[in-house]
């Protein structure tokens, strides 16, 4: 599997990722609070909510924690696969030009 991307829109779409990364930078950061027990008192309620926040953000496979940490780690990969994209766009630019005949 290749595809090929025009530099214009592929140099957007790194754009795009790359605010992607700083997004998720962040929420990772935001995360490490969210797992700390919130404090809404000792109440059942509470406690309850506490609990919940906590196994949502630290929780298996499909808590909020996995989900950012699963995009951080794909989404360089996203913006070299884009870039490989946009270097078969040229190239596959170049050779055509070079392919033309200039007799026809």
């Amino acid at each position: 599997g290749q595809f090929v991307i025009t530099p214009d829109a592929g140099d957007e779409l790194i754009k795009i990722f790359q605010e992607l990364e700083e997004y998720l930078y962040e929420r990772s950061r935001d995360i490490q609070i969210i797992k700390r027990d919130t404090p809404l008192g000792h109440s059942p309620a509470g406690k309850a909510i506490s609990t919940f926040n906590k196994q949502v953000a630290d929780g298996d496979d499909e808590s909020f924690e996995h989900l950012i940490t699963t995009m951080r780690e794909n989404t360089p990969k996203t913006i070299e696969a884009i870039k490989k994209g946009i270097r078969a766009y040229r190239e596959t630019d170049e050779n055509n030009a070079l392919n033309i005949d200039p007799k026809s």
